[in-house]
Order: structure tokens, then C-alpha cells, then sequence
């Protein structure tokens, strides 16, 4: 035996003693057979040499009686299978805990809660169609009794969302957006988890078999994928990113392999490369909205963009909140397409609390008739409470909810208070471990109670969030984690007032406790504490905020940078509700109307947040009251032209708040705002007819002049037309203000307003626009274009505004309210040239329409596309909603109108939907339906013509 084949096989020998998969040890033990067969003399045997995975360690081979060496013998390949295994088995292990799980005082006897068993699948805002699967299950719920309404489209499911990117080369980045604690993190952490478990299957015959992991992903298509997370704050506040000039990929794969060193992991960095170069791996990039500071947010966003360019075969996931994403630009990552969560529904609550106390049960905490009964209890709750179920839709929320129920029975009603009982909970928590004297005791401060631990914790949020701002200065940013010697000096500072001489004892005292426990503030690392999510931070923040003296001018001060107004709103909440101050909140709001577009929308949110009646209370609501100017202030936001206007995202964010804040409900309209895009939303008020309201209607209609023009779905051969009568159109579409007035009015019950084919639908039916918008809160605002409408209640809203407008003489006898006919609708979006979009010949921008690189995801408030306008002055006739018309499908040409349709028979669409691409823009554009069908993306927009028929000549 030669020193070299010695040195193998003491390799081999050595490796063996690690603890390898199964299939790395079989291989090993062949391999170490092979050499011992060399030593004795010969060649191996044929079945022996072909028998190992040359993918874990090469083999010799015999070709046509020709005995081939093996190749180099890499002494690395087996601990880095087994620092693989390692790293997927401690990946798993630290996503599958639940943060807020630890919650009794005994829960240092009871292992962690499982995310596993808590976890409920989260959807998305995009609506897709039903799949033959969905339409199966539609069946056997409709037969068990558990579908309560039908719907033609279903909402997509994150884990689809993913799975999508996954089976597109080149779709496969993804941008994850969601609410503060929508469930982001949460939704990271089940993949990672799963996929781990799957992946270690594979590897580890020990481990259950991979289709058992793959069973709790439903949606997933792409076997066990390597998951590859990085939480993007370690690695944006980490020396490697601090040190660096510009972004790199190898900055993240030097963090990545720091990571590993400090878990002695690093072998599994080249098989982890590997896998991401082979496209076998997933890589997830949690928290973008983390990034702070400019310079640091750069780097991370070139980081990130050049490894996708480098790594052109696997997946990428980023996740990043809505806000932080629209204010900036450098979060918006080219390439990638964007998916935002959807809110809990009423489904998926009672399933997240079921599966709560079940695991409560399981762990330890609860006996089983004490989970089922606690279980019922709060599902109850939920449900009978509008304010409880309003709050659990976001699922943080919802964990909190049943965190705070769990150790309290009752539920407090506001947003700002159940964080208030769940930091009492886990302070609580915190302050009596297991074995130990309360905290408060230990420290023997008579005057020291509670409420000056949850100062000193208000203290920490406010340094954490303060110094976590997004500043143009990189060193004005640091980590949102605290280092152990900032935690010592704030809990010091605050001792001083009770015992000067004990200051830093006591402060030891407490970071010992802080250290050895799990409550408010965790222990993530040697000298490093943070709070178990960004939203108790900010709660803290806030809460500290308001007890300053300068509130106003401290307030001002941070209200400029979006980063601090999730904590305002929290301190704003935590003032009203708890404290029944209104003065100061009012008086900030006050202030911040005068100033940037992001600062009014703010202002908004606080009046939002205190409540109409509140308001109402401090005699604010006359005619130049604090309500009027904030809801002025936002509809000149979300409706301005020119030079100089806000960003599309500013500006429906600023019309959906807007849109929150009118008196247009559903039940009665009460001291309306007066906005002149709802004429038709004071219907039936006492409001109608005035002055103003006149006005406002005569804005509306957009004369639309006898003439000629071009029609046609294709550009390149457009037919030519003579429109021989004028008419007028809609500026906007019907919007969900509007409509409110025909179902209030009992649109539903009068058979007057119907088509005979619409009344006939209606009685087989029973179907009712509004049980539908309230399944879909995302397009049930005031002032978004109302959609779910079929063609026959489009129809009958016509008739009877028609009867209406008759019957109060603001509309002509000889004039009618209808749908438009394909030929007017084009008439009306092109004007007399040939220019494919209704602005004119320039391509789309998401300046001038909703459509899906706009990247709102939903539909917009009308009026928030100005520079989009037709000719004619009609708006959002390109992207937003599709609109009914009165032509049937496939005969665009047609000039007659048809003023009713059988169930069986196409009727056309006009424009396109927020959605599409921008070739589906085109003022051509057109798709059918039939008339009984409702979608999220099917509003209509009216005309106001003669009776008389009007004909087109060619």
C-alpha cells in the first residue's frame, strides 16, 4: 500500500465516525471497499465500482476490460454532506417556533409551540380563476352545506404565488408585500421549514418520507427545493456590508458563510452554492423594509440584483412592506414581479384560533376540553364582535388576540389596547420565571412598579426605532437590534431616579432576567436583545412619544420619514382609546395637513383611527372642521394634475383613505363632503338638486360629439366610422358610492327597474351585489369603481336612474341613462384620430392608468389617473375595470344597442383591468362574458342620450 492510498482510506476511516446520512455512509463504505480491494491486489469487482453515487464521491470504473484510477479523492465531500444535513436540520428547527408561543409562567417545562401546528395557509389580493380542483371542492362544500356564497374567481394563495415564480425561468423573482404583520415573516418561515424537513428526507432515510412534508405545502409543485433564508436586517447591519464599497454577490455569500462559521456549519457553504447555481435551491430574502440607511439599503439592493443575475436557475422570494416598498425606489427591485397578503377571513380566523388552543393542548399548556372550550370561546367572540373580527383579519393580530385571551378571557377593543394587554402579558411573563421571586421584588425598589418597567421597555423601543430610521446619512443608521452596553445605559438612566448608588446593579439585575427569559425583550445572540416583531417596537416607540412634554414638535419632527408612522398611529390609538385624549392628536393632525403628501395622509389616518363620532364630539365637524379639510386635503391629492403631483401610489393611497373617511355608507348618507365625482351617491338625499350638486353634475358628463372616428381591436387595421349623434359619457366609472344608492333605495325588490332576462335571473337567483363586495373589502371602497355587478344589475342601475333622474327633472324626457354600445365606448375613448390609447400615442406609463406595472394590485379610487383622460375628458377608459356594454360579443360593429341578453349569449367588454399587461390598453380592447357572470375586475361606466335610436354610417 502506497502513503497516498493510506491516506484515503485513514480519510475514509475517519469521515465514517461522523454522523453521515445513510446514503453518504453507503457510499463511504463502498468507496472504502474499493480501496481495501486495490490494496489486495487487483481491480474491484464491476457491480462494486458502479454501484456508488459518483454525485457524493467519484469511483473507479472499469471500461472494455480497462481498469480507470478514480479521480482525486476530496477528503471534503463527506463532512460537508454531513454540515448540510446540520445546517437543514437547525434551519428547520428555528422556523418552526412560535415567537409569541412561550406565555405561561411554566413554560420553561414545556417545549416551544410549533409553527407547524399553528400555521394557516395565507392568500393573496390577486383573484384567479376557479380550477377544475376548486370546482371539485365547490361541489362537495355546496353538498356538506359549508359554501355559503358562490364565487366565480378564488383568491391566489402565497404559497401558489411562489410555487409560479418557481416554475417560470423567467419569472422566477418574487416580491412579497404585506401589512405590518401580515404574515410575512410567518409565511418565510412554514416554507423554510417544510422544505428543510422534505430536503432532509431526501438525505437522511431516518427522516419521514419527503412526500409527508411535501403533503403541507398543497400548492407546491417543485419537490424539496434547498432552502437558503437570509434575514436581510443581520445582513444589512453585519461588518461585511458595513466594511463594503459597493454591493457585490459575494457579500451575501461572505455572510452567509460567517453565519455557518458560527454554527461550525461551514462546510455546507459549497454545497449550498451548488444547489442555488443548479437551480435545485429556494432562496429567501426576508425583510427588505428592514434596510436602513441609504447607503447600506443600496448595497443590500445591488447585493441582491446582481446574485439574481449571477444564479440564473433558482427562485428568489423577497419580502418587504407595502409602504416601504411604494416610498422606495431602490426596494423596488427590477425583474421582480410583485404579490401582496391578503387579510385573515372569516375562515381562515376560526381555523388559526382552532389550531392555536389545539397546540396548546398538545404542548402541554391546556387539557383538551380546556382548548376546545377557550377555542369556542373566543371564535364566538370573534364573530359576534365586528371590532374583534375587524383586528384579527391581520394574522399577527390574531396571534396577539389569542395570546392575550389566552391569559386574560376577555378581549380588549382596539388595535393600540391589544398590544398594550399583550406587553403587560409578556412583561408578566417575564417578571415571575419559573422557580424565581417576581422581578419586581428581587429588586427592592418600594416605588418601582409595573407601569415603570413598561417606561424603561418604552425606552428601548424608542432607542431601537430611533435609531433604525431611514436617513439619507448612513451614519445616522444602525441596527434595530441593541447592544448589550445600550440596554445597560437606558436601564441605568431610569434606576437613577429610584436608587442612584444600585443604578447598574439593578440594571444587571434586570438584563440577567432579560437573558435568561423570554418575554418583551429577547436575547438574540452574545450582547444582542431585540423585540420578538417591528410592530411591539413601534408600539413602544410610540407609547414613549406620548409621554414627553414637547409631544407636538417631537412628533413633527419624525412624522417626515414613513419609517415612524406605524408607531405614531399606534401612539394615537393607545392616547384615545386608553386615555380619552383627543386634544393632541387633533392638534398633530392639524399640523400635518399643511404639510407633504405622505404627512396629509397621516393626518387622515389619526382622524380615521379617533372615529367620526369622536370628532364629532369636539364640535370639529362644521363647515371648516378638521374632517372637511383632512378629507379635501386628500381628494386634491388623489385627483391633481400637472407639473408637479404625486406619485400614483401616493395618490390612491390618498383616495382610498379619502374614500374611508366620506359619510357615503350603505345604509344612509349622512352630512355628505361634498365631492364632486359622486353626484350620483346623493341620489335620493336631501342633497340632490342643490347648487352645488348641479354643478357637480354637469362635471360629470363628458360631451361626447357627433363625428367621425376609427374603431377596431387591432391598430394595424382600424375601420372607419361616422358617429351621426352626439352623447354624453360617465367621467368615471360607476363607483361603489354610487351604487349604494340603487340597493338602498330597494333596486333589488322592484321589478320596474329590471329587464325581463335580468328579472328573471334575479328571482331564479336570489343573488345580491352586496353579499358579494363584502366578501372582497379590498374593492368595497366608497370611492372605487363598484365591481361584481353582472350585466343585468348594470342594466337595472340604469333603468332606474333613468326613472329617477325623470322623476326630480334633472333629466330630459327624451333622455335616457344606459350602457354604451361598443361603438360609443371607442368613439368616446379614441376621439376622431386613430391613437391607440385614450391619452393620445405614447406608451403607457403607470402614470396614466391602473394596470400591473402600476404595482397597486387592486382596483384604484376613480379620479386618480388624470393624465390618462380620453378627449372627450372621460377617465380610467384604459386599466382599472373592465365595463359592460350593450353589444353582444363578437359583434363590436354592431350599431343597434341591446337593451337585454339571455344567459346563454356573449355580451361585450370594454377597456382592460388593473391586471393586464400594457398591450391590453389599447382603446380597442374587448373580451366577453356572459350576463349573469360577476368578477372583481367587471365594473361599467353609463351614458346619458336621447331615446331616439342613433345610427353610425361606415
Amino acid at each position: 500500500m502506497n502513503e497516498d492510498t493510506a491516506r484515503k482510506i485513514a480519510d475514509l476511516e475517519a469521515s465514517l465516525k461522523l454522523p453521515l446520512p445513510e446514503t453518504v455512509r453507503s457510499n463511504l463504505e463502498q468507496q472504502l471497499a474499493l480501496f481495501h480491494g486495490q490494496t489486495n491486489g487487483g481491480p474491484p469487482a464491476v457491480n462494486q465500482a458502479m454501484t456508488a453515487r459518483r454525485d457524493i464521491i467519484d469511483s473507479p470504473m472499469i471500461v472494455a476490460d480497462t481498469y480507470i484510477n478514480n479521480p482525486p479523492f476530496d477528503p471534503h465531500a463527506a463532512p460537508r454532506a454531513a454540515a448540510l444535513v446540520a445546517y437543514l436540520q437547525h434551519t428547520s428547527r428555528i422556523c418552526n417556533v412560535v415567537q409569541l408561543g412561550t406565555i405561561d409562567r411554566t413554560d420553561a417545562a414545556q417545549r416551544p409551540m410549533e409553527l407547524a401546528s399553528v400555521y394557516v395557509a395565507l392568500n393573496t389580493t390577486t383573484q384567479v380563476e376557479l380550477t377544475e380542483r376548486d370546482r371539485r371542492e365547490r361541489t362537495r362544500e355546496r353538498r356538506t352545506g359549508r359554501l355559503r356564497i358562490e364565487r366565480d374567481t378564488r383568491p391566489l394563495r402565497a404559497l401558489e404565488a411562489v410555487s409560479q415564480r418557481c416554475g417560470l425561468q423567467r419569472h422566477r423573482l418574487l416580491m412579497l408585500l404585506g401589512a405590518p404583520g401580515s404574515g410575512k415573516s410567518t409565511f418565510i418561515n412554514y416554507l423554510t421549514h417544510c422544505l428543510a424537513e422534505a430536503a432532509l428526507a431526501e438525505l437522511e432515510e431516518a427522516y419521514a418520507c419527503r412526500d409527508t412534508w411535501l403533503a403541507k405545502l398543497p400548492d407546491w409543485e417543485h419537490g424539496p427545493l434547498i432552502p437558503i433564508r437570509i434575514v436581510l436586517r443581520d445582513f444589512a447591519t453585519s461588518e461585511i456590508v458595513a466594511k463594503a464599497t459597493k454591493g457585490t454577490p459575494k457579500l451575501l455569500f461572505d455572510f452567509l458563510r460567517a453565519s455557518l462559521d458560527e454554527l461550525h456549519l461551514g462546510e455546507a457553504l459549497l454545497p449550498l452554492a451548488q444547489y442555488l447555481r443548479n437551480g435545485r435551491a429556494l432562496l429567501l430574502l426576508d425583510g427588505f423594509d428592514e434596510v436602513i440607511g441609504q447607503t447600506t439599503l443600496l448595497h443590500v439592493a445591488e447585493s441582491v440584483r446582481m446574485l439574481v443575475q449571477a444564479y440564473q436557475h433558482s427562485p428568489v422570494v423577497v419580502t418587504c412592506r407595502i409602504l416601504d416598498y411604494q416610498a422606495e425606489p431602490l426596494r423596488q427591485l427590477p425583474g421582480f414581479s410583485t404579490q401582496t397578503l391578503d387579510e385573515f377571513s372569516d375562515e381562515q380566523m376560526s381555523q388559526f384560533v382552532t389550531m392555536w388552543y389545539t397546540e396548546l393542548a398538545h404542548s402541554g399548556r391546556r387539557t383538551p376540553p380546556q382548548a376546545r372550550d377557550d377555542a369556542t370561546a373566543l371564535t364566538d367572540a370573534i364573530a359576534t364582535r365586528p371590532d374583534l373580527r375587524d383586528l384579527a383579519r391581520l394574522p399577527l393580530l390574531a396571534t396577539v388576540m389569542t395570546l392575550v385571551h389566552t391569559n386574560r378571557g376577555t378581549m380588549p377593543d382596539a388595535r393600540a389596547l391589544l398590544y398594550y394587554e399583550c406587553i403587560d402579558i409578556l412583561l408578566l411573563r417575564w417578571r415571575q420565571q419559573r422557580g424565581e421571586g417576581d422581578l419586581l421584588a428581587r429588586l427592592n425598589l418600594p416605588d418601582f412598579r409595573s407601569d415603570n418597567l413598561l417606561a424603561l421597555m418604552a425606552r428601548l423601543g424608542f432607542l431601537a426605532h430611533e435609531q433604525s430610521e431611514r436617513s439619507t446619512d448612513e451614519h445616522a443608521a444602525s441596527s434595530t437590534d441593541l447592544g448589550e452596553q445600550q440596554v445597560i445605559g437606558i436601564l441605568a438612566e431610569g434606576f437613577a431616579h429610584y436608587d442612584e448608588n444600585r443604578k447598574y446593579e439593578l440594571a444587571h439585575t434586570v438584563l440577567q432576567a432579560l437573558a435568561h427569559g423570554n418575554g418583551l425583550l429577547l436575547q438574540r445572540g452574545p450582547g444582542v436583545y431585540a423585540f420578538p416583531h417591528r410592530t411591539f417596537q413601534e408600539f413602544l416607540a410610540g407609547y414613549h412619544l406620548l409621554r414627553q412634554p414637547n409631544y407636538t414638535l417631537q412628533c413633527l419632527h419624525r412624522s417626515e420619514r414613513v419609517h415612524w408612522h406605524e408607531a405614531l398611529l399606534l401612539m394615537v390609538g393607545y392616547q384615545v382609546l386608553a386615555g380619552g385624549e383627543y386634544d393632541k392628536p387633533l392638534g398633530l393632525a392639524e399640523k400635518l395637513i399643511e404639510r407633504s403628501p405622505d404627512e396629509q395622509i397621516l393626518a387622515g389616518k389619526i382622524l380615521e383611527l379617533m372615529g367620526r363620532e369622536r370628532v364629532v364630539a369636539y364640535n370639529l365637524f362644521g363647515q371648516e372642521g378638521i374632517w372637511r379639510r383632512v378629507y379635501r386635503a386628500l381628494r386634491k391629492l388623489s385627483i391633481m394634475n400637472g407639473p408637479i403631483m404625486a406619485p400614483a401610489m401616493v395618490r390612491v393611497r390618498a383616495g382610498l383613505l379619502a374614500g374611508r373617511l366620506t359619510s357615503y355608507d350603505n345604509t344612509e348618507v349622512v352630512q355628505p363632503i361634498f365631492d364632486p365625482r359622486l353626484p350620483l351617491a346623493l341620489i335620493n338625499s336631501r342633497w340632490e338638486n342643490t347648487i352645488d350638486w348641479h354643478k357637480a353634475l354637469s362635471y360629470y358628463w363628458c360631451q361626447v360629439p357627433a363625428g367621425e372616428f376609427w374603431y377596431g381591436e387591432e391598430q394595424s387595421d382600424l375601420e372607419h366610422a361616422y358617429l351621426l349623434c352626439s352623447f354624453h359619457i360617465a367621467r368615471f366609472p360607476i363607483s361603489n358610492a354610487d351604487f349604494a344608492r340603487f340597493v338602498n333605495t330597494g333596486g333589488y325588490h322592484n321589478e320596474e327597474w329590471w329587464t325581463p332576462g335580468g328579472w328573471e335571473w334575479r328571482l331564479r337567483t336570489d343573488e345580491r351585489h352586496p353579499e358579494r363586495i363584502l366578501q372582497y373589502k379590498e374593492f368595497a371602497n366608497p370611492l372605487q369603481p363598484v365591481t361584481l355587478v353582472t350585466w343585468y344589475e348594470a342594466a337595472a342601475y340604469c333603468i332606474w336612474l333613468t326613472h329617477h333622474g325623470h322623476a326630480e327633472g334633472w333629466l330630459a324626457e327624451d333622455e335616457e341613462i344606459r350602457l354604451p354600445t361598443s361603438m360609443e365606448w371607442e368613439r368616446a375613448a379614441r376621439g376622431g384620430d386613430q391613437r391607440p390609447y385614450p391619452w393620445g400615442w405614447h406608451e403607457p406609463t403607470p402614470e396614466c392608468a391602473n394596470y400591473n406595472e402600476t404595482g397597486i394590485g387592486q382596483t384604484s379610487p376613480i379620479g386618480c389617473f388624470p393624465k390618462g383622460a380620453a378627449p372627450c375628458g372621460a377617465q380610467e377608459m384604459a386599466g382599472n375595470v373592465l365595463e359592460w356594454l350593450a353589444t353582444p360579443w363578437n359583434e363590436q360593429s354592431q350599431i343597434e344597442l341591446q337593451r337585454d341578453f339571455t344567459t346563454t349569449t356573449g355580451v361585450s367588454l370594454s377597456g382592460s383591468t388593473y391586471w393586464l399587461e400594457k398591450d391590453g390598453l389599447r382603446c380597442g380592447a374587448r373580451i366577453g362574458d356572459f350576463p349573469y357572470r360577476r368578477n372583481v375586475i367587471q365594473g361599467f361606466r353609463v351614458v346619458r342620450a336621447h331615446r331616439a335610436p342613433c345610427s353610425h354610417t361606415y
